[in-house]
Order: structure tokens, then C-alpha cells, then sequence
């Protein structure tokens, strides 16, 4: 029988051809899992028996590690008669498998078994993959990758469709004097005399500019919007007068203050004009700046005013406030005005003018159909500038400013029909936006 912590065998085994055979399946089996981790002892060492009776040698001890290479010793001729009294245990010492004889070495074999194994676990299990949730980048890889390989067909190009056919153009009524803006943007028009004063350009520098850029997009207007005859008084080449006028105003005025001067000195001398033309019929109450304290009270002079700019055909129609939900018809002609067909919310209510009065901004709207500026106000914009011709704004906006109100205002430009297509845009109102306020007292 065999001592397996720390005892001796009894009995010593000398079948060597036996442990030989087991040595180098040993080996092999160290090679293989921990290869050149461990440096395996083939020398087996030779231990005396008389230095291993009755104590343990741990200056000679093995430190091979093997499993069980290590060679066991008798102890003293005593416990050998002891022992061959028992009768079967020669047979069982001389069958069994090599026994470990030092402490050191067992706890070497140990050891290395425990180390062998988890080894052996390490080489042979494969870790587990923990499945994350793809991020952005995956996402991203994964829709390149599917590009790549499936083909970058793209998506099939829309063709921008042609728009309405252009209405009949109008004709439009001089009844300012001097008017809104001639052929070559003279000094005998509102606009050629203001744009050579802010600027300090002569009046021949001026008309100059305005027929190089006049003759330059001649071509894309008469496409686009035909004109009956070469005239201010048509509205498409009114359109191109004004291009061509507001190209050159910002050639002459690149500061950006001065071009808000230009603009609103335009629609100071417009307001002017009319009165002195007896456009306006009240127009002795517009020449004071208390002819309205409040906003509301605002409404029909402003009313007027619009009036004015529909009966010479400068606008088709126009919208005071919001625009009704239920019904969005525009006001029109004098005679749908007189029958009260003005389908919109009210522009200014009490609440409007308590704000004011409490130093509040207030905002209201006021949309104008199919102006004679339209097309060139769009072709400036999709130049990406937004210093565009208008008149009807500038005129309201000089209308509150004289009853002490502080005015400014953006404009935009909006299409009736909705179009899946974006570049197919084809607006024909022009939406102002008026922010007003008090004017703070210096």
C-alpha cells in the first residue's frame, strides 16, 4: 500500500523498463500542452536507500515535473520484514504504478497537474463572444459594405418640372409722380434720385450699370415671363428694370446699413409721392404722424395704402393679417373689398395695441399676390443675396415709422401647391413679416 501525502513506500520497485515507458509518455504529454513553458528533467536521479531510510532527502530531490517520474526508496530492513509479513502486499507493491517519495516532489506533480489542466482548458476553450448592440459606425460599416458589394445605384435624378405657364401680364398705371423707377433708373425716378444720393454716384454712372445688367438677363426673363412690350409700364419688363436697378444698387452700396437706408428711403418718398399725387384720398390725415394712435386704428390707412399699389396693378391682390384657414381666397379688386370678400384674421386687435403701449413687440403679416417685383426678387435670392427690389414693404414699414413706431420686417416667398419634388418651386406670393415696437425715447 501506497502513503500518497507525505509518506514513503516500504517497498522499493525496480522495474525501470516500466518507468522508462511511462517517463517519456510523460514527456510527450508535456511537450504538447505546455511545450517549451517547462524544462523537463530526463535524467531520473539515483537516490541511495540508506540516505533515504527513516527521514525525507530534500537536497537530492527531483524537480522534474512530471506527474509520477520519480523513483521510490525502502525504508530500513525492519519495516521490510515487517512488511513481508503480511503475505499479499509484495504482490501489490510490485503491481502498482510509481509512487512519489519526497515531499517536495509530490507537491511539484501537484502542482504542475493543476497547471497542465487549466493549461490545457485555456488552449482548448474558446472564449465567449459576448453579442453587443451595434452602434452608429456598425451601422455605417454594414450600409457601406452592402453599397459596395450590392452596387452604388444612387437614387434616379428628378427632373425639375416646368412650371405654370406665366399669367397675362398687366399693365401698370403711372400715377406717381415721379415714378417708382423708369427704363435706365434715371434721376427722374424715385429710385434712380435716392440710389445716386445714398450712393454718391453720378446719375450716368448709374443708368450705365442698369443697361449692362439689363441687356444681360434679357434673355432668361423674355423666356420665362414674356413681356408685350419694352415698357415700365408692362410688368415683366418692369421686373427686369427693377433686376437690373437692384444689381447695380449693390454694386454702388456694398455696406449694409447704407443699403437698409436706400430701402427705406425709397418707401419715405413712394408715401410722399402719393399723398402729393392725391393717390390717397385721405391723404391731408396721412400727412400727420398722429393721424392713428394705436394699431388698430392703423388698419385703414393701411388698407388704403394697399389699395393703392392694387388699383395701378402693381400687386394682383393682397392679404391684411393671417389668412383664414377655412377660406384662403385673397382680397382683390376694390369691388370684392366693397362686398367683403377680405378673408383673413384681423391684423391688429386690443390686445396688439395694449402690448405696444407696454413696450411689447407685436408681429403681423401681410402677403401680396403676384407683385411686379416677383421675378426679380427671386432671381436675386437664388444668387444668395437678399438684397432684392420691393416697394410695397418699404411703403408700410415708412407708414408706421411716422407715427413713432419702430419697424422691421422680412420677407419670403411662398408656392399655393404643395410639390413632393423641392426644386420644383414655383411661389407666387410674397409673404411680409412686420415686427413693431415702441420707439425708445433718447
Amino acid at each position: 500500500m501506497y502513503l500518497l501525502q507525505g509518506g514513503v513506500n516500504k517497498k522499493h520497485i525496480t522495474n525501470n523498463n516500466f518507468q522508462n515507458n511511462q517517463q517519456q509518455q510523460q514527456q510527450q504529454q508535456q511537450q504538447q500542452y505546455i511545450g517549451s513553458l517547462f524544462a523537463i528533467d530526463r535524467n531520473n536521479d539515483k537516490i541511495n536507500e540508506e540516505e533515504n531510510s527513516n527521514h525525507l532527502n530534500y537536497d537530492e530531490c527531483s524537480y522534474s515535473y512530471s506527474y509520477a517520474t520519480h523513483h521510490a526508496h525502502n525504508d530500513d530492513d525492519d519495516d521490510d520484514d515487517d512488511d513481508d509479513d503480511d503475505g499479499d502486499d509484495d504482490d501489490d507493491d510490485s503491481s502498482s504504478f510509481t509512487a512519489i517519495t519526497n515531499r517536495r516532489g509530490f507537491f511539484c506533480s501537484s502542482f504542475l497537474s493543476t497547471t497542465m489542466a487549466s493549461c490545457s482548458i485555456l488552449l482548448t476553450q474558446q472564449p465567449s463572444i459576448a453579442n453587443g448592440v451595434q452602434g452608429a459606425a456598425e451601422y455605417d460599416m454594414e450600409y457601406y459594405l452592402r453599397d459596395m458589394f450590392n452596387g452604388n445605384k444612387g437614387k434616379s435624378a428628378t427632373a425639375v418640372r416646368e412650371g405654370p405657364p406665366p399669367p397675362q401680364a398687366r399693365t401698370l398705371q403711372i400715377l406717381l409722380v415721379p415714378p417708382l423707377l423708369d427704363e435706365d433708373c434715371s434721376s427722374q425716378c424715385i429710385t434712380g434720385r435716392e440710389l445716386a444720393r445714398i450712393s454718391g454716384k453720378s446719375s450716368e454712372e448709374i443708368s450705365k450699370s442698369v443697361r449692362t445688367y439689363r441687356d444681360g438677363a434679357r434673355r432668361a426673363f423674355q423666356v420665362r415671363s414674356p413681356w408685350v412690350e419694352e415698357a415700365v409700364t408692362d410688368e415683366y419688363y418692369f421686373d427686369l428694370a427693377s433686376y437690373a436697378a437692384w444689381r447695380t444698387a449693390a454694386d454702388v452700396i456694398p455696406d449694409f446699413k447704407a443699403r437698409d437706408a436706400f430701402a427705406r428711403s425709397i418707401g419715405k418718398a413712394c408715401l410722399k409721392s402719393a399723398r402729393d399725387a392725391g393717390v390717397l384720398s385721405s391723404g391731408k390725415a396721412l400727412s400727420s404722424s398722429s393721424s392713428f394712435s394705436t394699431l388698430t386704428e392703423s388698419i385703414p390707412v393701411v388698407r388704403e395704402v394697399m389699395d393703392m399699389f392694387n388699383s395701378t396693378g402693381f400687386i394682383s391682390s393682397y392679404i391684411l393679417g393671417e389668412r383664414n384657414k377655412s377660406d384662403g381666397k385673397a382680397s382683390g379688386a376694390n369691388k370684392q373689398q366693397q362686398q367683403g370678400s377680405i378673408v383673413s384674421e384681423p391684423l391688429f386687435d386690443e390686445f396688439d395695441d395694449d402690448d405696444l403701449k407696454s413696450g411689447l413687440t407685436v408681429n403681423c403679416l401681410i402677403s401680396v399676390i403676384r407683385p411686379a417685383t416677383l421675378g426679380a426678387s427671386l432671381q436675386i435670392t437664388g444668387e444668395g443675396s437678399r438684397f432684392s427690389p420691393d416697394f410695397v414693404g418699404t411703403t408700410i414699414a415708412a407708414l408706421w415709422s411716422e407715427a413713432g413706431i419702430d419697424v422691421s420686417y422680412e420677407s419670403y416667398f411662398v408656392d399655393p401647391e404643395y410639390r413632393p419634388n423641392p426644386k420644383d418651386f414655383f411661389p407666387d406670393e410674397q409673404l411680409f413679416q412686420f415686427t413693431l415696437s415702441q420707439k425708445s425715447k433718447r
